[in-house]
C-alpha cells in the first residue's frame, strides 16, 4: 500500500479568491491568489500554520494593510501596507514571523545602480514597457505622464547661487508662480539689484483695454502687513500698507515747506474722509462735507485771510457761512439762517458745551454741571460778573473772602418814587395755582457748625399760601424761625397772618411757657391807659 504526499512548493498558486473587505487568511489558504479592491486589513492567522506557508496578493485599487495575529511581525514589523495599483506581493511564513519575499510594481522600474547614459527610458506619455518616474536620489522626481516637476530639496536660497534650483541664466514662467510660507519671518521672494538699477519691475502690458500691474492681496487684520519698504540695512521702516488698507509713512521728517516732509505731493490731494494733523499749511485749502464735522484741528489753525464754509441755499447772504476777524469786531460769525444753531461748541466727547440759536442773541449752555463753589458749575467767571438785565436762577449761592463786603447788591437807577426801588423777587410756579399750606419761598441764614463745612439753616424768614389761590385769592402768612440754644432745628418764634376777626392782630408770638404760637389780641379801649390798649396773649 501506498500514501500520495501532496508536496507544494512556496509561491506556487492553487486557488482564486477576490476580496473587497475584511478578512482572515489562515493555514488553509496556503497557495491561494487573492485580488483586493477597496482599503481595509488582512488578519494573518499562524494558527496550525507550517513553515513554507506562503500566498499571492494583489492591490486592484485602495490599500490593504497586512496585520499578523499576536506579536507576529511582518517584514520585521507589526503591519505592512500596499497601496499602489497593481502591485503583487508574496507573502510567506518562516515558522516564527511572516516575510515578503517578492514584490511586483509593474507601474515603476526602480533603477539602483549602474549607468543610463545614452538609454532611451521612454517618451512624453507612458507606454508599456517605458518609464513613468525618473526619481534622483529622492531629489527630483519627473512623472512623464503628467509633466510635473518635483524638486524635494529644502536647501535655503540666501543668494542667486544658492537653493534647491539654481538658473544660471533668465527663467520665463507662462502661468503662475506661488511661493509658500517658510518658517522664518524673512521675505518669501528677494530679488537682489545691481548697484544703481532697479532691483525688480513689474509692468502692464496691452495695447487695448486696461493693463494692470502688481496686485498684492493680505489679510484684513490690522496686523497683516501687505506691503513693506525699508533701508537697505533693514533697520527702518519707511512705508507700511496694512491689510486692513491702513498706509503708514513712520519717517519722522518734519515739514517746513512743500517740498520736504515724511510725504512730498507736487499736485493736488484729495481726501474724501476724515483728516487729523498737528498743523496744516497749505496756499488754498477746501473743505466740503456731508457729515457734521468738516474741518477739526486739535491745535492751532492760522488764517491769513478768511475762512469760508460752502454750505446750502439756507445760509444769509450768499448762501456761504463766514468766520473771518475784522479790525472791529475781531472775530466774525456770519451764520446759519434756519431752524438749528448759528455756532455750536461741543467737548472732545461729543457733548454739546454751548450754542447760539439762530435769529437770537442768546447762549445755550448744555452742561447740567451743580455748583457749590466759585470754581464749579457749567459757568465759571474768574472775575465780576456784570448783568445788565434780569436775572434768574435755580439757585443762587455767593462767597466772599471778605467779611466787610456785601455779597449781593441790588442796585436800581430808575428814576426814584412809590413804585420804584430795587427788589428781590423770588417766584414759585410749577404750572399749578398753589394750595393752602404751600411754601412760596423764603431766606435762609446759614453757618457752617464743623471743619467739614456741614452748613445749618439757623435762621429764616419763610412765606407760605394760607388759602387755594385764585384770580381773586392770594392769601398768605410770614413766619421767622430760629434754631434755640443747642438745638439744629429752628422753631416758628413769630408770624404775619392777617385776620378779620376783632381784637385780634396780624402777629403771633412764640409763647415758652406754652411752648406755641400764640395771636396777640388787643384789650378794650384805654386798657392800658387812656388813649392805649393792651396786647395780651392767652393764659
Amino acid at each position: 500500500m501506498f500514501e500520495r504526499i501532496q508536496v507544494v512548493a512556496p509561491g506556487a498558486v492553487q486557488s482564486y479568491s477576490a476580496k473587497s473587505a475584511l478578512f482572515t487568511a489562515s493555514a488553509s489558504d496556503q497557495g491561494t491568489f487573492y485580488e483586493s479592491t477597496g482599503t481595509f486589513t488582512i488578519t494573518l492567522s499562524t494558527t496550525g500554520m507550517s513553515a513554507g506557508w506562503s500566498a499571492w496578493f494583489r492591490t486592484v485599487s485602495g490599500t490593504q494593510t497586512f496585520d499578523p495575529s499576536g506579536a507576529v511581525t511582518i517584514n520585521g514589523a507589526a503591519t505592512y501596507a500596499v497601496s499602489n495599483a497593481g502591485d503583487v506581493v508574496l507573502v510567506v511564513f518562516d515558522g516564527t514571523n511572516f516575510q515578503v519575499s517578492h514584490t511586483q510594481r509593474p507601474s515603476t522600474v526602480a533603477i539602483t545602480g549602474g549607468t543610463i547614459n545614452g538609454t532611451a527610458i521612454g517618451g512624453t506619455t507612458a507606454a508599456a514597457g517605458a518609464f513613468t518616474t525618473l526619481t534622483a536620489s529622492g531629489l527630483f522626481t519627473l512623472p512623464v505622464a503628467t509633466g510635473t516637476h518635483t524638486i524635494s530639496s529644502t536647501t535655503a536660497s540666501t543668494s542667486g547661487t544658492t537653493g534647491a534650483l539654481t538658473v544660471a541664466g533668465g527663467v520665463g514662467i507662462a502661468g503662475k508662480l506661488h511661493v509658500a510660507t517658510a518658517s522664518d519671518d524673512g521675505p518669501r521672494f528677494q530679488v537682489l539689484g545691481e548697484a544703481n538699477t532697479y532691483a525688480a519691475g513689474v509692468y502692464g502690458n496691452s495695447t487695448s483695454g486696461q493693463s494692470f500691474g502688481l496686485r498684492i492681496e493680505a489679510g484684513t487684520n490690522s496686523s497683516d502687513l501687505a506691503f513693506r519698504v525699508r533701508n537697505q540695512a533693514d533697520t527702518l521702516t519707511r512705508f507700511d500698507v496694512r491689510g486692513d488698507g491702513v498706509v503708514s509713512i513712520p519717517t519722522g521728517i518734519a515739514s517746513t515747506n512743500t517740498t520736504t516732509g515724511a510725504l512730498v505731493v507736487t499736485g493736488g490731494v484729495g481726501v474724501s474722509g476724515s483728516l487729523f494733523a498737528v498743523g496744516i499749511e497749505a496756499t488754498t485749502l477746501s473743505v466740503t462735507s456731508t457729515g457734521t464735522s468738516s474741518f477739526t484741528t486739535a491745535g492751532r489753525a492760522n488764517v491769513a485771510g478768511q475762512l469760508l464754509f460752502t454750505a446750502d441755499s439756507s445760509f444769509i447772504g450768499n448762501n456761504n457761512a463766514h468766520i473771518y476777524r475784522e479790525a472791529t469786531d475781531g472775530l466774525v460769525f456770519a451764520g446759519y439762517n434756519g431752524a438749528t444753531n448759528a455756532i455750536s461748541l461741543y467737548n472732545n466727547l461729543g457733548q454739546n458745551v454751548f450754542s447760539v440759536p439762530v435769529g437770537t442773541r442768546s447762549l445755550s449752555l448744555s452742561s447740567t454741571t451743580a455748583s457749590t463753589s466759585t470754581t464749579t458749575g457749567a459757568l465759571i467767571v474768574a472775575g465780576g460778573l456784570g448783568l445788565a438785565g434780569a436775572f434768574n436762577a435755580g439757585g443762587l449761592s455767593t462767597i466772599s473772602v471778605n467779611s466787610a463786603s456785601a455779597l449781593f447788591v441790588a442796585t436800581s437807577t430808575a428814576t426814584s418814587g412809590a413804585a420804584a426801588g430795587a427788589f428781590l423777587a423770588t417766584a414759585c410756579d410749577d404750572g399749578a395755582a398753589m394750595a393752602s399750606g404751600d411754601r412760596l419761598g423764603g431766606i435762609f441764614l446759614r453757618g457752617a457748625r464743623d471743619a467739614s463745612s456741614t452748613m445749618t439753616n439757623a435762621a429764616g424768614i419763610l412765606a407760605y399760601a394760607t388759602e387755594a389761590w385764585g384770580a381773586a385769592a392770594s392769601g398768605a402768612r410770614l413766619s421767622i424761625e430760629v434754631c434755640a440754644a443747642g438745638s439744629v432745628t429752628r422753631t416758628e418764634v413769630a408770624r404775619f397772618q392777617m385776620s378779620a376777626t376783632a381784637a385780634e392782630t396780624a402777629l403771633f408770638i412764640y409763647d415758652v411757657d406754652n411752648a406755641t404760637l400764640e395771636r396777640v389780641t388787643v384789650g378794650a379801649a384805654d386798657s392800658g391807659g387812656v388813649g392805649f390798649k393792651v396786647l395780651r396773649i392767652p393764659n
